[in-house]
Formats: C-alpha cells, structure tokens, sequence
C-alpha cells in the first residue's frame, strides 16, 4: 500500500513538472534577442526539486490519512483537493518564508497536483 503510493508519487512528481515546464518553455523561435532564457531540462530539474518532497512528504501522508478514515468516494477526492491546496501552500511558505495573497495561486496549482495523484493512484489500484 505504502510502495503503491510512493511510487505514485514519484510518477505524478515527473508528470507534473514536465506540465510546468512544457508550460513554462519558451520555443526557440518566438524568444527575444539579446534576452535569456531557460532550457526546458533546467525548468524540468527545478520544478522537480519542489514536487517531489510536496508529493513524498505531504501527499502521501494526507493521501494515507483520507483514504483510512474517509469511505464515500467524492467527500475523499474533496479532501485529497483540500490537502493539494494546503501542501502547495506549506510547500511555498517553508520553501521561500514568504506569507502572502500570491500563496492562493500556489494552493490552486497544489489542487491540480494533487488531482493528478488522486487519478494515478485510482488507475494503480485497479491493477492490484
């Protein structure tokens, strides 16, 4: 159950930031000149660096604590949303010691982290 959800998580770690960056990447053709910009590997390396400790030390322990206390399947996606939304926040406020409004937007993009996982975890527990 535990390697399950780890391996989970390592999955939705690279999904998610290979999301970010592919979002975040600027195509060769449509760069400014004289101006500088990130390869898509460093994006890739970077915004790993932050989901895969946000996913291993926040999302699988609230993923563990939903699904043992909560049975009916929408109150737990709710919930798994809820704790997307806190542990992208955490993450962002341990991270860089920051405490403002622009937190909510890192909450919202914790909400779409953490429906990546509960949906990854879903289609690996159908193959067990």
């Amino acid at each position: 159950m535990l390697k399950r959800r780890i391996i989970v998580a390592l999955l939705s770690a690279i999904i998610f930031s290979l999301f970010l960056s592919y979002i975040s990447y600027t195509p060769v053709v449509e760069r400014e000149p004289n101006s500088w910009y990130e390869a898509f590997g460093s994006t890739l390396i970077l915004f790993l660096i932050f989901s895969l400790p946000a996913y291993l030390l926040g999302g699988i322990p609230v993923s563990l604590y939903i699904d043992k206390f909560v049975k009916n399947k929408m109150i737990k996606l709710l919930l798994y949303l809820l704790g997307g939304f806190l542990v992208g926040i955490a993450t962002i406020m341990i991270s860089f010691m920051v405490f403002s409004f622009e937190l909510f937007w890192y909450g919202l993009v914790g909400i779409f982290a953490s429906l990546l996982f509960y949906i990854l975890l879903s289609i690996a527990k159908r193959f067990n």
